[in-house]
């Protein structure tokens, strides 16, 4: 595997080739990656104005923003807007620039005379793409290194096309912008290729509550700085192009850096070849079902467990193909497998803390989805596993396409039917078949492709989907391995396609299985204020 901290280029590079190597051992080879941010804070109008000030200040230009964590964008909110441009102008107006050595210093030298070059490139074009509100990059200072803070004003109407406020600098130059309401600002954070960490000022929980569930970060601070995140205290990673996770410091984080060693125990049957490329079928995209909270998920696939179990005896029988005295071993085995998914809903459903500290409230949630996925088995699957596949994907809250080998099909075609009668919107769940001799009947939300299966399953991996969840054969795992493994940012993906496969990691009813199906962000508020340990007031 690959371990990897650096740039985005570099991360989205190591990415796509680890994901066309064969290992001589068999597997995969995984990538763990986190690749800095452009991170943004939030001021509202009932923010404390000197909290909002220090944290700014320190997140922005200690250490002279060379951290991934760093802020880069500042977005006030207008009825406030003028007094504190104001006094952020005048305190990184007084910062002290200098050698690391001298402790008085509080914006050291920049790392190399490459890192140098490449920052006052990015100054001239602040200079040009927006208004300039303090210049201090020029000395004299005492290193050739050093460079001073900038601050530069941007209308939003000016976002979309400068490249200061969407490329990481990695330098001292901060965009303050202002803003009218949350759906404006909102849509202004989540407007970059990034997602790793943010902050939040404002003394209403309702604020914070609404503005930490839409922004896209992998770690949000409360009314305190964004940077210095503390291994077990505030489990630090992003998504998007930020980084793959898990999360550093994290529960999980250990897991990425073992495999199973009884994946060796199962068999699997390869899918169809086919005769090479083939023409992908014309698939209705699903759409993540996170409009919903995860206690009516469940009720949902409750009820389709119900509707299986009680209504479809029979039926049931027929899907798994199986005799009769066999069936009924697998339709236990099946329902035992799909509750088992169902009661691990605690993974996802509420705030895990992290470890506590004086005067912060802290914890990681898992209530955003990955997206939209593949879900993908073929003949070998055990029809519990196929099932419980499906419903873990939709617990999650992501949208799904079920891409069912021939044998797979009748079983799929029962679990959507009694998916979609429980009440799953048929807008977040759609099929796919693969049958060698010709299409077959279909509904609205169900597509029959002919071909060979794994060329078309290759060909549906290059769509825009976040994730796939597979259980297949190792070849054919990587074969869809080498196209997700692609990141076609120029293109809109600003994301990286996870594999997740039942070979590598929990399976279904084992701890952490279904976090793999979510993306955690770790909250960070800060309450202790004036010396005294408060909630938000």
């Amino acid at each position: 595997m690959v371990a990897f901290t650096g740039s985005k280029n570099t991360g989205v590079w190591i990415y796509e080739h680890a994901s066309k190597v064969q290992l001589t051992k068999g597997g995969v080879k995984r990538v763990v990656s986190e690749m800095g941010g452009k991170n943004a804070i939030v001021v509202f109008p009932d923010a404390d104005p000197d909290e909002v000030v220090r944290a700014v200040l320190t997140s922005s230009f200690g250490h002279a923003n060379q951290k991934c964590s760093a802020c880069s964008r500042v977005f006030i909110h207008s009825d406030i807007y003028d007094r504190i441009k104001q006094r952020l102008i005048d305190g990184a107006r007084s910062l002290p620039v200098g050698v690391a050595e001298d402790r008085g210093t509080f914006i050291n030298p920049v790392i190399s005379e490459s890192a140098k070059d490449e920052i006052l490139r990015y100054a001239e074009k602040a200079r040009s793409e927006g208004r300039v509100l303090l210049d201090n990059t020029q000395g004299p200072y005492p290193s050739p290194w050093c460079i001073g803070p900038l601050i530069v004003e941007l209308d939003p109407s000016q976002l979309a096309a400068a490249s200061i406020a969407s490329e990481e600098i990695f330098g001292p130059i901060l965009t303050i912008t202002p803003f009218d309401d949350d759906e404006q600002v909102i849509s202004m954070v989540n407007s970059t290729s990034y997602a790793l960490t943010a902050g939040i000022f404002s003394r209403s929980p309702s604020t914070v509550k609404n503005m930490a569930a839409a922004i896209k970060a992998g770690n949000i601070y409360v009314n305190r700085d964004i940077t210095g995140a503390r291994p077990g205290i505030e489990p630090f990673g992003g998504f998007r192009l930020s980084g793959t996770g898990p999360k550093a410091g994290g529960g999980d984080y250990l897991s990425a850096f073992v495999t199973r060693k009884d994946k060796g125990e199962r068999r699997h049957r390869r899918l169809n070849s086919g005769d090479g490329h083939q023409t992908p079928p014309n698939v209705d995209m699903p759409r993540p079902w996170d409009v919903v909270p995860p206690a009516v998920r469940l009720a949902c696939l409750r009820e389709a467990v119900s509707r299986l179990a009680e209504e479809n005896g029979y039926r049931l029988r027929e899907a798994i193909g199986v005799r009769e005295a066999a069936a009924e071993t697998q339709i236990e085995r099946l329902i035992s497998t799909l509750n088992k998914v169902l009661d691990t809903v605690s993974e996802i459903d509420r705030p895990q803390p992290t470890l506590e500290v004086p005067g912060q409230k802290n914890f990681t949630s898992w209530e955003t989805p990955r997206g939209i996925g593949i879900v993908a088995a073929n003949d070998a699957t055990e029809p519990a596993m196929f099932a419980g596949m499906v419903f873990g994907a939709l617990l999650a809250g992501n949208g799904v396409l079920v891409a069912s080998s021939p044998g797979c099909q009748p079983l799929c075609d029962l679990l959507i039917d009694n998916l979609y009668s429980a009440g799953v919107p048929k807008e977040v769940l759609a099929s796919v078949s693969f049958e060698a001799g010709g299409a077959r009947g279909t509904s609205s939300r169900r597509t029959a492709a002919s071909g060979g299966s794994i060329g078309l399953l290759t060909d549906l991996a290059e769509r825009p989907f976040n994730f796939a969840l597979v259980d297949l054969d190792e070849s054919d795992t990587r074969s869809i391995y080498s196209v997700m493994g692609i990141t076609l940012e120029s293109q809109g993906q600003n994301w990286f396609k996870a594999l997740i496969s039942l070979d590598e990691g929990p399976r279904l009813g084992e701890a952490g299985f279904l976090r793999l199906l979510a993306l955690p962000k770790t909250m960070a508020i800060r309450t202790l204020r004036h010396g005294a340990d408060l909630e938000l007031v």
